[in-house]
């Protein structure tokens, strides 16, 4: 982007006396450092590069390579921001809580979902708290708004090894195994230590839940870390059924911006490719295998304390009490049908992580070989792609009606009359006749009404804007008219019947029973 590039001085002399002239009267005389407009400068200046590179991306949605799409009135609002608004992105900067109390007002209502709900306990089914459900789509577009804005470029990973399964039922055990087989040597992303806040600490040393928001915020921003992009596995993702959803809207978040994206840049998001492995143990093995490990860590740093020699070893506080084992596997019980939900989506099976190590290890290689099989291969998916999914048509049937029926009126007003006039004619009266059938079907010949094509477009979305199913097919029949006497040739012409196939709710009889 050579040609957007500008130096710090003229970038902090532009943006200062733009500031002093545009900004809000309340801010006018106030000046940002030099060192912070020019950072802020360069992002809108970013802006025009994204620009530059031809990104196809839909108008408000996230660019593919910048997510810095703001106006220049709405960045001016923010580089006048008050103080508190500043802190609270300084600390969306630092991965750290924002203080509610620095928030805006407006801040703290785009966060309701996620922050202003008190956390979640073990045994809630991710609601609100006045008891209302959570609109699981509605969180993660706001945390993924969060966790992508400000963001010069962004990638995401090639490959995603989701690791789950009861306490004790050894991921930690298989992840150096599962990496090694899959080709990754980025360390694992593993959410008990995304968690470490000291604020989560607390709750998950009393066996408690993180808020589901709180768990995708520190999620999101460590997959877009670049040391990932070739792949990464995460071990203890999801463990709700918000999070299971939020998981399902991340795969379709990767495969839209790699559909939307400039493809000269498609290797910034390669299509997803997630495997998903659920190992399972029994209470009892879960229970025992939970207190050796803290026995082990216990004796390991006893030594090491007296010996001063050697690294102590993490003791975590619920493989020290056999309470909180077991609220941990009753936790894993309670969420393991939530769980298997991911199946709707992607095929997997739970694995028996009581057999040998290597008999585990080998059922794991299993699944994702099973897993790949049913992933298309990239070629493949950029090619059909090019087919607009059955949903993306249903969800833009209903503008796309209004915008063809005012074109009518607008374009064609005569022959959209004639339209009107041959559905009030010809097929209302049938309509009426079947009212209690629900469907009917319309036979209009060709010697009735001269059609076209656009007169016959004008009379389906007619009839779809009122409210009927309508199918429409054009049947040519040859008809024997006479015989060549001469030759004994049968002629024949062709006639034309236009059929409409309507479906209607049907009318009610009400029927008087009598005893």
């Amino acid at each position: 982007a050579d040609g957007v590039e500008m130096t710090a001085s003229a970038t902090t002399m532009a943006a200062a006396r733009w500031l002093h002239l545009r900004g809000p009267a309340r801010n006018r005389p106030r000046l940002l450092p030099a060192q912070e407009t020019a950072r802020r400068m360069r992002s809108c200046v970013l802006v025009c590069a994204a620009n530059s590179w031809g990104c196809r991306q839909q108008p408000g949605r996230a660019c593919a390579r910048t997510v810095v799409s703001k106006s220049p009135a709405v960045r001016a609002q923010e580089l006048g921001a008050d103080c508190a608004e500043e802190q609270q992105a300084r600390d969306h900067v630092d991965n750290r809580p924002p203080d509610p109390a620095a928030m805006s007002e407006s801040a703290a209502k785009e966060l309701e979902h996620g922050r202003k709900s008190p956390p979640k306990r073990a045994g809630d089914e991710n609601e609100e708290s006045d008891g209302e459900p959570v609109d699981r789509a509605q969180l993660f577009n706001a945390v993924w708004r969060k966790v992508s804005e400000g963001r010069e470029s962004m990638s995401l990973p090639s490959e995603i090894i989701w690791l789950n399964g009861a306490p004790g039922s050894g991921k930690s055990t298989n992840t150096p195994f599962i990496l090694k087989a899959r080709g990754l040597s980025a360390d694992p992303i593993i959410m008990s230590d995304l968690l470490k806040h000291p604020s989560f600490k607390q709750r998950i040393d009393r066996g408690e839940m993180i808020s589901d928001a709180d768990v995708l915020e520190r999620l999101l921003r460590a997959l877009l870390e670049p040391r990932y992009k070739k792949g990464v596995l995460v071990d203890g993702f999801p463990r709700t059924t918000a999070q299971v959803e939020a998981l399902t809207l991340l795969y379709a978040k990767m495969k839209e911006l790699r559909r939307n994206c400039d493809p000269r840049y498609l290797s910034l998001f390669p299509k997803p490719r997630f495997f998903i492995a659920i190992l399972y143990v029994s209470e009892a093995e879960s229970l025992k295998r939970q207190r050796a490990r803290g026995a082990r860590a216990t004796e390991h740093n006893r030594r090491v304390s007296e010996t001063h020699y050697g690294v102590p070893l993490e003791e975590r506080v619920t493989d020290l009490d056999e309470e909180l084992c077991r609220k941990r596997y009753r936790i894993f019980k309670k969420h393991r049908d939530t769980l298997l939900q991911l199946r709707n989506r992607f095929p997997f099976t739970i694995i028996d992580a009581e057999m040998p190590l290597a008999d585990v290890q080998a059922a794991i290689l299993e699944q994702f070989k099973y897993q790949s099989a049913q992933e298309l291969r990239p070629e493949t998916y950029d090619a059909i792609s090019k087919v607009p999914l059955a949903d993306q048509i249903r969800d833009n049937a209903r503008p796309e009606l209004v915008e063809r029926l005012d074109g009518y009126e607008r374009t064609r007003p005569d022959l959209f009359r004639q339209a009107i006039g041959m559905v009030n004619k010809l097929i209302i009266p049938k309509v009426r006749r079947n009212a209690f059938a629900g469907a009917v079907l319309v036979r209009v010949p060709e010697s009735a009404v001269n059609f076209d094509a656009r007169l016959v477009n004008m009379i389906m979305d007619v009839l779809s804007e009122r409210g009927y199913s309508c199918r429409y097919d054009c049947k040519r029949t040859l008809v024997p008219v006479e015989i060549d006497r001469h030759t004994f040739r049968i002629l024949s012409e062709e006639r034309i019947e236009h059929l409409f196939y309507l479906k209607y709710p049907e009318a009610e009889l009400p029927r008087n029973i009598t005893a």
